[in-house]
């Protein structure tokens, strides 16, 4: 979680995800900015999230943004998809900023590094900010199962039995060792994983 400058703006809320493959400019932020949606391009590509739902775009928009603080700072033109949902983020920087900036993301040390004219830049991420979005997102409840069924593998290997609660060795076999609950070939081999 970041800051930026974009169109002269300073926006706060700016994640960096770089597991998406777009740049995202949420419209609540877009409106603040005081930008006409007349100034937005028509897409006709989907936003389509990692559990399947699907988001229409209004549009895209190519804005100037700057990260870094002076004499380490870089600015570059952007194309945005311009998106109506709720989010408690103003911007995604995605894959597509952080390729253009060539940054380098650490989560461990909340920092993006990319090199500028002399040197290397950084911008620094705020924890409290990025607590703060992450108690605003929206929590579904789930159920959790209250029984696990022991799953036992299918396919490859048929010779594979699971053994549960037998601590003797089959009669036709007294000398063998049973451990519980593992995986064994029917010919009383042990199997190595």
């Amino acid at each position: 979680m970041i800051s930026a400058t974009v169109s002269n703006f300073w926006v706060k809320k700016v994640l960096v995800d770089t597991g998406s493959a777009a740049d995202i400019l949420f419209f609540a932020a877009f409106s603040q900015m005081g930008i006409g949606v007349d100034m937005l391009t028509k897409v006709n590509t989907p936003l389509v999230g990692f559990n399947g739902s699907v988001v229409e775009p209004m549009g895209e928009i190519t804005l100037p943004i700057s990260i870094g603080i002076a004499p380490h700072r870089a600015m570059r033109m952007l194309k945005f998809l311009v998106v109506d949902a709720p989010s408690s983020y103003n911007i995604v920087m995605g894959r597509p900023s952080l390729n253009s900036f060539r940054a380098v993301a650490s989560t461990y040390h909340m920092k993006l590094k990319f090199p500028v004219y002399r040197g290397i830049g950084e911008e620094k991420g705020d924890c409290r900010t990025a607590r703060e979005c992450h108690a605003n997102i929206p929590k579904k409840k789930s159920t959790l199962p209250t029984e696990r069924k022991p799953q036992i593998p299918s396919g490859g290997d048929k010779h594979l039995e699971m053994i549960r609660g037998h601590s003797q060795p089959p009669p036709e076999q007294p000398d063998q060792q049973i451990k519980k609950g593992g995986l064994i070939r029917r010919n009383w081999q042990w199997r190595k994983n």
